[in-house]
């Protein structure tokens, strides 16, 4: 319960499943609000969770870096820079396929 509460305070909206049994049923408001963001936005939550572990495989996990300021800018700086590499990784497949598509008179 702290941690939705937690979640609560600082303005997020909670979105941790929460196991309801044929017998248990979900009692606590909080508890449910959660289930029910769960429902709502636990896709998306894997979505993210999901791009930030493939940026973490092709980066790395942590930064040494001992300013902590320094260290969000070289995450966000991987983070575009991640998106310019799917960018020019999509546009090559797409370049690609149109060149092997394409008849010649």
């Amino acid at each position: 319960m702290d941690i939705i509460e937690s979640l609560l305070d600082r303005g997020f909206k909670p979105a941790i499943r929460i196991k309801e049994t044929m017998r248990m049923s979900i009692r606590h408001p909080l508890r449910k609000l959660s289930n029910e963001n769960w429902k709502r936005y636990g896709r998306m939550r894997y979505r993210v969770e999901q791009l930030f572990g493939s940026i973490k495989q092709k980066i790395g996990s942590s930064f040494k870096l001992l300013r902590e300021d320094l260290a969000r800018k070289a995450s966000v700086a991987c983070a575009i820079l991640w998106n310019f590499w799917v960018l020019a990784v999509s546009l090559l497949l797409l370049f690609m396929s149109g060149i092997l598509h394409y008849s010649y008179p």
